[in-house]
């Protein structure tokens, strides 16, 4: 690839960039009056590398060429962002599991950042909830819905059978039956309500994906595809599934009011008592739904934000290693999960403005914090994290000094006992080569070189979660320790952790191990 500059400065020399990533020089080859032309000499360990730049960069990207002059003045170019293709589908089925996982029962709905107490409501949930309360009612309308039945019941007023009586065999249909029932309608309408609410705002919302979704799928040469392409796909057909769950629930209870006669001009908002139900498993249900906290689309447009394959896969981590941590027996403590706002001097980092950044558990009196996405800083230690960089500013320049004052791993666990550990781990949806010959020495020098604690020490270990499979499954640790002991762990290495390997459970052992070095 050549590059042509028009400019009247002589350029000193050029750098080009893939994201925030240094991946090249400028070559000169030409040279008339104002017009350079460059080739651009990508860099690498091997002819491999220098001949395909673009690998494992399967998303959109943008080029960025770095020219400094001849007087120290620099320029920055780049481009619109840029589809990187592939003919490669083999991660097709880690995308598929890692988008299902994120909006289950396992996902991360529960840590969306809210003012509320409450766990959230997904559409999932919502339909969830629906069938199983439409089920109920079903189960024993013919008590509430006149002439269901009707050969079996007798309205017999002077007859008042006990709740056991209603619930068991033969049964008579009670007085109070009419105000039970008024109140079932009553809320069988406002789930109604609510329900076409959402639906109606959940389609918008996926409609106009889907149109961002069609627009990528034109860009795209016959036989290839992205896993940006991907992710597009399944997260509107998932959309539009559940979308299509919830349209038959509300055509089931709108069947309900219309056999009951019921008009929404004749709702009756009458509180009616737990001991008042003949059948109290309603009130259950009603009162689940009165102190839930309501679903809003809030989850829906976290979900349709994640917009490359980067991002599917740290949030994916991030509900594994919260699962994880519950699955351990940690639980939330006294404090609250909260969404901690950085302070940064550059747009480089972006807060995370959906989730819950910082949660914390506890268990047989360790306190364990998980921070997603921290930033550690140089001069202070925010967010009570307890580390600084060692390193950066002006006066002390290092390689990776792109981000100035601060570091940024994706995460950190803070292990809290008798003593303090820390576990640094970095998520890359990336190939254990890909890794160890473009990010592993990075990483070890930015998250252990050039971090400590407050108190001067350096208690962290630092791993790499490896999301695509490469063949080699076993994870990789910096140091040959098999000579010392069995159960020893390097300081620093990579874990493999993605849908398709069991190898996940590792991580969870050396959290294991670390909590107990903390008691």
């Amino acid at each position: 690839m050549n590059l042509v500059v028009y400019s009247l400065s002589e350029i000193k020399e050029g750098e080009v960039y893939i994201d925030e990533q240094l991946v090249g020089e400028l070559e000169l080859i030409d040279c008339q009056s104002d017009r350079s032309e460059y080739k651009i000499i990508y860099k690498g360990i091997g002819n491999k590398d220098k001949g395909y730049p673009f690998l494992m960069m399967l998303d959109t990207i943008r080029l960025n060429v770095r020219l400094i002059f001849e007087d120290d003045s620099e320029l920055t170019l780049s481009s619109a962002r840029v589809l990187v293709t592939t003919k490669n589908i083999a991660d097709q089925k880690n995308i598929d599991e890692m988008i299902y996982y994120i909006i289950g029962t396992k996902g991360l709905s529960n840590d969306m950042s809210s003012s509320y107490n409450e766990n959230s409501i997904t559409l999932n949930n919502l339909n969830r909830y629906l069938a199983r309360f439409l089920r109920l009612y079903n189960n024993y309308r013919q008590f509430y819905e006149v002439g269901v039945a009707a050969g079996n019941y007798k309205n017999n007023i002077e007859h008042k059978p006990c709740r056991n009586c209603f619930i068991g065999g033969t049964r008579t249909r009670e007085y109070r039956i009419d105000e039970e029932r008024e109140a079932i309608m009553n809320f069988i309408y406002e789930l109604y309500s609510y329900s076409i609410k959402i639906h109606h705002e959940i389609i918008q919302l996926t409609k106009q994906n889907e149109i961002k979704y069609n627009r990528l799928l034109d860009s795209i040469p016959e036989g290839y595809s992205a896993p940006v392409i991907v992710i597009y796909h399944l997260r509107i057909e998932t959309a539009f599934n559940s979308c299509a769950k919830l349209a038959s629930n509300i055509s089931k209870m709108k069947s309900i009011l219309i056999r009951n006669g019921f008009h929404k001009d004749r709702v009756n908002k009458k509180v009616i008592l737990r001991e008042h139900f003949i059948n109290p498993i309603f009130w259950e249900y009603m009162n689940k739904w009165k102190n839930a906290r309501k679903m809003n689309i809030k989850y829906h447009e976290f979900y349709f934000s994640i917009d490359s394959l980067d991002k599917l896969y740290e949030y994916y981590c991030l509900a594994r290693i919260l699962e994880g941590m519950r699955a351990m027996g940690y639980r939330p403590g006294e404090l609250r999960d909260a969404q901690f706002y950085y302070e940064s001097k550059n747009d480089i980092f972006q807060n995370e403005v959906h989730l819950f950044n910082t949660f914390y558990r506890e268990k047989d009196g360790i306190k364990l914090t998980l921070y997603f996405q921290p930033l550690i800083y140089r001069h202070s230690d925010n967010n009570k994290i307890g580390l600084i960089r060692t390193t950066g500013g002006d006066s002390n320049f290092t390689n990776f000094n792109k981000t100035g004052e601060y570091y940024s791993p994706d995460f950190i666990l803070k292990f809290e006992g008798k003593s303090t550990k820390y576990l640094i781990l970095d998520a890359k949806y990336q190939t254990r080569n890909t890794i160890l010959r473009g990010h592993m020495d990075q990483i070890i020098s930015k998250y252990f070189t050039q971090i400590r604690s407050i108190d001067g020490k350096r208690d962290q270990m630092v791993y790499v979660l490896q999301g695509r499979v490469d063949g080699d499954t076993d994870n990789w640790a910096y140091e040959n320790v098999d000579q010392i002991s069995d159960n020893f762990y390097s300081d620093f290495g990579i874990f493999q952790f993605s849908p398709d390997v069991n190898k996940n459970t590792d991580l969870m052992k050396l959290i294991a191990r670390l909590e107990q070095e903390v008691k």
